[in-house]
């Protein structure tokens, strides 16, 4: 695998996280619906709900409902095919790897089992979602039992809760879309510095696809070559979206910052054009 194949093999992450986001979109709706059913048998009188001890005590059905979808099978067989992705990375990584040099695996294999129990806790369980869902549907639930409201009124709050507006992300996508996207971006870049360090790779290849939300900072270095040392120098710099805890030992894992897909590809002295080599010695680097 040479470096352009191994680019083009990039887009199947892209890809594996695009059908989550889809699969946390049903997430939600399945959600919305198992309220949907468990509300409608609150006691109601005249076409209200009745303030009483058994409806608030429903309240409470209605959020073990929902959280009982964490536990099913749709979205137990997304999550296990998302987290599938990090084994294919970390492949990926090994097979391009090894045309730099021998390399451990072992490394590489133990970030990747890392990574994924942290992923499968934070996306199936249901402490995750507490402070974002259960908490404010059951004080929605409660207020509107409590003012007598319609059985519509409750199936709508919970449901602009779950799944969100045009406006407004439902909770669950809002909650982890970007700490699991950040992570599958963090976990390949540490996969791709375990492989670098054993083969002390000195040059770099800015890479990632162009997105709606590219930062200047990763716009003016894609697609570029670079040096450790010039790639360790950007963390005195100041950006939009910088991680604060961003330094020299860190940046090839951090990179742009938050919500960043872009990567520092390894590159063999032989692949770095002419003219990047000559910058390089020029600064006194090689």
């Amino acid at each position: 695998m040479n470096v352009r194949e191994y680019i083009e093999a990039r887009a199947k992450s892209d890809a594996a996280f695009a059908k989550l986001i889809a699969a946390i979109k049903e997430l939600e709706r399945r959600m919305a619906d198992r309220a949907a059913e468990t509300i409608a048998g609150f006691d109601t009188a005249g076409g209200v709900l009745i303030a009483s001890d058994a409806n608030i005590e429903q309240s409470l059905r209605v959020i073990a409902a929902m959280k009982g979808e964490l536990a099913g099978d749709p979205w137990i067989d997304a999550v296990s095919d998302y987290l599938e992705s990090f084994d294919e990375t970390a492949d990926r990584l090994l097979d391009y790897g090894q045309t730099l040099g021998e390399v451990d695996p072992g490394p590489v294999i133990g970030i990747g089992r890392n990574y994924k129990s942290l992923l499968a806790d934070l996306l199936t369980s249901p402490s995750t979602y507490a402070a974002t869902l259960w908490i404010p549907a059951y004080q929605s639930l409660s207020g509107i039992v409590a003012s007598e409201a319609t059985v519509a009124s409750a199936i709508n709050a919970v449901t602009t809760l779950a799944v969100g507006d045009d406006e407004v992300l439902g909770k669950v996508e809002s909650e982890v879309s970007r700490p699991v996207g950040d992570a599958q971006s963090v976990h390949e870049r540490a996969t791709t510095q375990a492989i670098a360090k054993q083969l002390d790779i000195q040059f770099y290849l800015y890479q990632g696809s162009a997105i709606d939300t590219t930062r200047e900072f990763c716009r003016e270095r894609r697609d570029k070559v670079w040096h450790i040392k010039e790639i360790e120098g950007w963390a005195s710099l100041e950006w939009s979206g910088k991680k604060p805890e961003t330094n020299r030992g860190n940046i090839l894992e951090l990179l742009g910052g938050y919500e960043c897909r872009h990567i520092a590809v390894p590159l063999a002295k032989r692949d770095v054009p002419a003219a990047d080599l000559q910058r390089m010695k020029a600064k006194g680097y090689i």
